[in-house]
């Protein structure tokens, strides 16, 4: 009897060892061009000096891409193999990366120059919300987009008895606002309808200031 059972088990074990071996590999029919064709991605990088800061990349469905910083506005170019992505700048910088199921790089390997270095990216479905006539806070800034065209800037902490105010023209491109005032400039990326990250310059400093601002 206990013979019996003993050959029942192995049996089992057999027949369970052959149906797993007899199991195709997960194939990965995923159509990852459609994250690329006319789409946005936020990234995070930095340069020489390693200050982190945000970074936009419009894809084109014919190969073509624009990256967009506080600094530059590159063109290259994009390939896809199955879930990795190489893209190549026209400054000859370029990286590898491995496109992950939440739509974010992972695996990036930089082939960059001047010390550029990805640290990050992911798809960002902010395409064409407006910021007109709304307000954004931070802890020393009320950032006023007035209309489509001007917005107005207050350094100060709420309720101070002094704050200064710069009014100026922005300009907004599916996610990416940008500004820029005669002693500084800003560089913001919106990352959802309540949220937009970025970073600034002023000229009389030479670093940057990443920051992040809310809608009021």
């Amino acid at each position: 009897m206990k013979k019996n059972s003993l050959m029942s088990i192995l049996f089992i074990v057999l027949a369970a060892l052959n149906i797993a071996g007899c199991k195709k590999e997960t194939v990965d029919n995923r159509d990852y061009t459609t994250l690329f064709k006319n789409t946005f991605w936020l990234a995070e990088f930095h340069n020489i000096d390693k200050q982190m800061q945000p970074a936009s990349i419009e894809f084109f469905e014919n190969g073509h891409l624009i990256w967009e910083d506080i600094s530059s506005r590159i063109i290259g170019t994009w390939t896809l193999e199955k879930n990795k992505i190489s893209i190549t700048f026209s400054n000859e910088s370029s990286f590898e990366a491995t496109i992950n199921a939440d739509n974010k790089l992972s695996d990036i390997q930089n082939n960059a120059t001047n010390a550029f270095t990805l640290k990050a990216g992911e798809l960002n479905t902010v395409k064409e919300q407006k910021v007109a006539n709304s307000q954004w806070t931070m802890s020393n800034l009320l950032l006023e987009f007035t209309s489509d065209r001007y917005a107005a800037a207050t350094f100060g902490t709420p309720g101070a008895t002094s704050t200064t105010t710069y009014n100026m023209i922005y300009d907004k491109k599916g996610p990416v606002v940008t500004f820029t005032s005669y002693n500084f400039k800003y560089f913001i990326v919106m990352t959802s309808d309540s949220k937009m990250i970025g970073v600034n310059q002023w000229y009389s400093y030479s670093r940057l200031f990443p920051f992040e601002i809310t809608r009021k």
